[in-house]
């Protein structure tokens, strides 16, 4: 599939499970598990799955309130591509973590993304509030999540979405590590 991002948008894609094959001009990207990609407005990629396996993959397509700003999310670096396996995990006492960037693009002023694995029966950290919103993707385990003053259950797939500056935090329920993509925005 070719595409060509619009120029009033960015898109996200987090690779669930496969391999997505990409290629941006003259570079090509063999994308498994966990991988991401950012596209900035304008950016011609194609992309294709080429293993016999199935390939699934979230997209995510957002658009800024205030007009883009492509000389500012081009001084930051452009579109982002990061492999799994290049991401360094760095393990602490309720399981680790992967970063992988912080930084401004041509839609957000503040882009951040990092992976945890949270083991078994734990709390990431206490409840609280953050003036980015952000979004938790579940890649594996099961997990409940405080949202303001309820509690939302989810699991492999499942996506949460947090509001700028509500009470959250989440619990493993499960009996093993789950890990999940925290992505903030401003």
């Amino acid at each position: 599939v070719h595409l060509i991002i619009p120029e009033n948008e960015e898109q996200l894609y987090i690779i669930r499970k496969g391999t997505l094959n990409i290629t941006m001009g003259d570079s090509s990207y063999s994308l498994s598990n966990g991988s991401i990609l950012v596209m900035t407005p304008g950016e011609k990629l194609s992309i294709q799955n080429k293993q016999a396996t199935v390939c699934e993959f979230f997209i995510m397509k957002y658009r800024s309130q205030l007009s883009p700003d492509k000389e500012r999310g081009e001084k930051a670096g452009g579109s982002i591509i990061k492999n799994w396996n290049n991401v360094e995990f760095k393990p602490h006492d309720r399981g680790g973590v992967r970063t992988f960037f912080e930084r401004p693009t041509a839609m957000l002023k503040r882009l951040e993304m990092h992976v945890t694995t949270l083991n078994a029966g734990l709390k990431s950290h206490a409840p609280h509030t953050h003036a980015a919103k952000e979004i938790i993707v579940m890649m594996e385990g099961n997990t409940e999540m405080l949202i303001g003053e309820k509690t939302f259950k989810g699991k492999d797939g499942s996506v949460y979405f947090l509001e700028s500056n509500i009470l959250h935090g989440i619990t493993n329920i499960g009996t093993k590590p789950c890990t999940y993509f925290a992505i903030q925005f401003e």
